[in-house]
């Protein structure tokens, strides 16, 4: 009869045994890490009041490029009073002659919640929204 000594087992490790040496892999490698992490964080334009130059660039929701939005203001038509027909981290206002979703914001002073070149204002008596410092 044969006995076979047990030996400890060590959990698998998934470490390369050596670096990437290769500096154009290492180059593509990084570049692909900043894409990906570039694209989740900002979600590729899709949200509301998103900057935009055409209608997919905003996910399915439309570019409004009005003079009211420079630089395009990604939206869609709703429903005033109706909650539901605006995503979260939005509010149905009548903007001028449409009923469009906008970014909701809280004013008050170093406002981050708007993209460059937007501020977070009241609009008539609807709410504080991220627009143009033009819209009135």
């Amino acid at each position: 009869m044969i006995r076979l000594a047990s030996a400890p087992v060590s959990p698998v490790t998934l470490v390369p045994e050596r670096p990437v040496r290769n500096p154009r892999l290492r180059t593509w490698i990084a570049v692909g890490a900043l894409l990906l992490g570039a694209g989740m964080s900002s979600g590729c334009g899709s949200s509301i009041g998103d900057a935009c130059t055409t209608d997919q660039d905003c996910g399915g929701r439309t570019c409004d490029s009005d003079h009211r939005f420079p630089g395009g203001y990604c939206t869609e038509h709703c429903v005033v009073g109706d909650a539901s027909t605006c995503p979260s981290g939005s509010t149905c206002a009548a903007h001028h002659d449409e009923t469009l979703c906008l970014r909701s914001c809280a004013e008050r002073a170093g406002n981050t919640e708007c993209r460059n070149g937007y501020l977070c204002k009241a609009f008539k008596s609807e709410g504080t929204f991220c627009l143009s410092p033009d819209d009135n």
